[in-house]
């Protein structure tokens, strides 16, 4: 089993640095060497900012989205982590390629977002939905 370094995250990167991530996450990151395999129906959440679905990395995989009363807010943050979790597009892979990824944003593309009612929410429906491994980002800014 291999385990990554914690990450720190700012959200006050520049809207060029995230449209980069954006736009091509799974190229930057680091390659895992697990070759740990993961069933579809094995559940992973997330509780971060939005994912992109579209990404190259999420090719066939199985992405449920929640939160933002339905609207699919895309971050830089939150794809990236997904396709730590999930992702699958060589020479990349993520901890768990195959696994169906529960991502809750919390954060809907808004500097405000991240709001215990949110988080309580994301935890309620992750809980529904019977996933017992979260991956959670959060950060809190002091203005």
């Amino acid at each position: 089993m291999l385990f990554d370094y914690d990450h720190i995250y700012d959200g006050s990167a520049s809207a060029a640095a995230a449209s980069v991530l954006l736009a091509d996450t799974a190229d930057t990151a680091p390659a895992r060497m697990s070759t740990a395999t993961t069933s579809a129906v094995c559940g992973v959440g997330l509780i971060d900012g939005g994912v992109q679905l579209t990404h190259r990395a999420f090719h066939g995989a199985s992405i449920v989205a929640s939160g933002c009363e339905g609207l699919a807010i895309p971050s830089a943050h939150g794809t990236a982590t997904a396709s730590l979790l999930i992702g699958d597009a060589a020479p990349f892979r993520g901890a768990a390629p195959g696994a169906r990824l529960y991502a809750a944003d919390v954060y809907c593309g808004q500097p405000t977002g991240g709001a215990v009612d949110a988080i309580a929410a994301a935890f309620g429906w992750l809980h529904t939905n019977r996933v017992a491994v979260i991956n959670i980002s959060l950060s809190a800014r002091i203005i």
